[in-house]
């Protein structure tokens, strides 16, 4: 009976082990990638739960700054830039922002004069400073948008910021567009792998959890009174799953921000275009010294004949810096869907304006693409998708709470790994007692000890 039960057993793991040979290496990574990586990826995906709400921060820790009235002829932002200046002689306005009903105004030079000093756009009065660079928010992006290399931000490390060694041309041609970009830094290629690495998690997950047809409603069961194991086991499944649509998106698009083979790859799948290269947009340089500049009024309403934004709302301005001749006016409007509306930056369609000549403009339209595939990924993805700019706070609950499932991940998936480990180490100290039990029964009897079956 006990070799039958014995033959069996060993039938049974001989037929998972040929049913299922790639699912153990692909089980080893999951596991070991968690955890030997999951403190630096739980860094970045819960600081990005945090950033979420930057724009809702800056408002909420700036409440005098952000007291605004209503006006049916609000203040423009020439007005607005008069205004400053006036109160604050060798101030001198670099770009211009409208946010919750504040007309932000920043300086040309944002090391002598960092932050913004914030104009009610209803009554036209300056209602304080403010800095974003800043305080505890601005620590979260310098970790999840910089990973510790913008200089603005604290908690800045210069190695970060260095470029990474290039290994293009030790490619073959045919991988080519797998060359990093040149301009990569050690930041950029430790957030875009990690990008890699949360999209492998989730993949592998998907298959890892995958039930069969007969018995797939076990999979969005959690087992709460059959121990720690079996609860955490089954919590760490349906969490997974039910995160893995924000996790690949997540992944996606962290990637696609620092790698360039992102973007050829996911043309290639969706049938998008590469868009095509353009020639920076510049002011020509004029020989006349006696032409002046149009300025910022005419500039504006060039950018709404010429550059067709129409009637829609001005959001962001930028100033041309004076000593640079080819310098231009930069704007954009929220026109049509913005999907930087709930932004602390709102607009979608930008014009710029030649410093010199109001008829000469370009235009960069977000709200547009060649297809839908560069749609998403082109215009997309950033604001609509990895923020979620495009909605309002309340709906951003859902981007913060899933941003934060890769914590329960973490405690479920290092539970189950430890629960086991426990159960592998009671089983290898009970195979060693009852060795040892039959070394001593062998010796009693005046036998040869005999090895003890696993």
């Amino acid at each position: 009976m006990v070799l039958d039960v014995t033959a069996r057993l060993r039938r049974l793991d001989k037929w998972r082990r040929r049913k299922k040979p790639i699912k153990k290496p692909v089980i080893w990574l999951h596991r070991w990638l968690s955890l030997a990586l999951g403190l630096v990826l739980l860094l970045i995906t819960t600081t990005g739960a945090v950033v979420v709400y930057s724009p809702e921060w800056l408002k909420w820790t700036n409440g005098d700054v952000f007291a605004t009235t209503q006006s049916d002829h609000p203040t423009s932002f020439s007005q607005a830039i008069a205004t400053v200046e006036a109160a604050h002689p060798g101030f001198e306005a670099g770009s211009v922002n409208l946010y919750e009903g504040v007309i932000e105004v920043f300086a040309a030079d944002d090391d002598r004069n960092p932050g913004f000093w914030g104009v009610d756009a209803g009554s036209g009065r300056i209602t304080g400073h403010a800095d974003p660079d800043r305080g505890f928010m601005a620590f979260m992006n310098q970790i999840h948008e910089c990973f510790f290399t913008c200089d603005d931000y604290p908690g800045y490390v210069p190695w970060f910021d260095e470029t990474v060694p290039q290994y293009g041309k030790y490619l073959p041609q045919w991988l080519q567009w797998a060359s990093p970009r040149t301009d990569l830094t050690w930041a950029g290629f430790f957030l875009g792998s990690f990008a890699v690495i949360l999209m492998f998690l989730a993949l592998s997950g998907i298959w890892l959890w995958w039930p069969t047809l007969k018995k797939f409603s076990h999979g969005f069961r959690v087992r709460m009174r059959k121990g720690r194991y079996a609860r955490d086991y089954d919590l760490h499944q349906v969490v997974g799953m039910a995160a893995v649509p924000f996790l690949l998106m997540w992944g996606l698009t962290g990637a696609g921000f620092e790698f360039n083979w992102v973007a050829p790859a996911w043309y290639a799948a969706t049938g998008g275009q590469t868009p095509p290269d353009e020639t920076p947009f510049t002011s020509n340089e004029v020989k006349d010294d006696k032409r002046p500049d149009i300025g910022l009024d005419a500039a504006v309403a060039a950018a709404r004949t010429a550059g067709q934004a129409g009637d829609a709302p001005l959001v962001y301005a930028s100033l041309p810096a004076e000593d640079d001749a080819t310098a231009t006016y930069s704007f954009y409007f929220s026109k049509n869907f913005d999907q930087y509306e709930h932004g602390a930056y709102p607009g979608e369609y930008g014009v710029d304006v030649d410093r010199h000549d109001p008829s000469r403009v370009h235009v960069t339209d977000l709200g547009s693409a060649a297809t839908l595939s560069n749609q998403v990924l082109d215009n997309w993805s950033g604001a609509l998708f990895h923020y979620g700019q495009s909605v309002n706070g309340w709906w951003r609950i859902i981007w913060f709470l899933f941003g934060l499932t890769p914590i329960l991940l973490a405690i479920t998936g290092v539970s189950t790994w430890l629960a086991k480990r426990s159960v592998r180490k009671r089983r290898e100290r009970a195979r060693a007692e009852r060795a040892a039990a039959a070394d001593e029964t062998a010796i009693d009897l005046g036998d040869e000890p005999e090895p003890v079956p696993a």
